[in-house]
């Protein structure tokens, strides 16, 4: 071995060592100052832990599952048709007719920017697909008969739809399937 090999080993060495013992230097530094401890929430306050919802029952996802497996392959016609799927819908339009969904349902309207010459028009929210990520959710919350779940879910869809059109306004429809029907009053 050359001496310039040597020199160049002995220089690596030094170097990981030092290196180690700086790391572990400025950790034993770190730990040494007080911590500052984040906010607790207690279990009083209702404030969510996260955004997605607690999942539900295993009967529930056994419940979607099986109706997921009846209804593969259907058009979308043929969704609108299934009266499983219609008593679900019914459900959820009971929820939404209740007056405190129907205000937060009027708040998130009112957010929505005006799009083409502010036309003024009605929302849809379709669902194409029962099997992706959003149909599944709106599933679970129908079959699980809570009426938070189903509350989220359309305020969720609706806040989404929002962000979209405040990003697009010439948008026609979201990645949710919400559109905005221009000229078409609901009386």
């Amino acid at each position: 071995m050359s001496t310039t090999s040597r020199i160049l080993i002995i220089t690596v060495f030094v170097a990981v060592v030092g290196m180690a013992t700086a790391f572990f230097w400025l950790d034993s530094q770190r730990s040494s100052e007080p911590s500052v401890n984040p906010p607790t929430v207690s279990e009083s306050e209702s404030v969510p832990r996260r955004y997605r919802p607690d999942p539900v029952s295993r009967e529930a996802k056994e419940s979607v599952d099986d109706i997921l497996r009846r209804h593969r392959g259907m058009s979308k016609e043929e969704l609108q048709r299934s009266p499983e799927l219609n008593k679900f819908m019914n459900r959820f339009i009971a929820v939404l007719n209740t007056p405190e969904l129907a205000a937060k349902i009027e708040e998130r309207i009112a957010a929505l920017p005006p799009g083409k010459a502010g036309e003024q028009g009605m929302i849809r929210m379709d669902l194409d697909m029962l099997d992706d990520a959003r149909g599944r959710a709106w599933l679970e919350a129908a079959v699980s008969e809570d009426s938070q779940r189903m509350e989220d879910w359309v305020l969720n869809t609706l806040d989404g739809a929002i962000f979209e059109f405040a990003l697009d306004p010439e948008m026609e429809r979201t990645s949710e399937g919400v559109s905005l029907q221009r000229g078409a009053v609901v009386p």
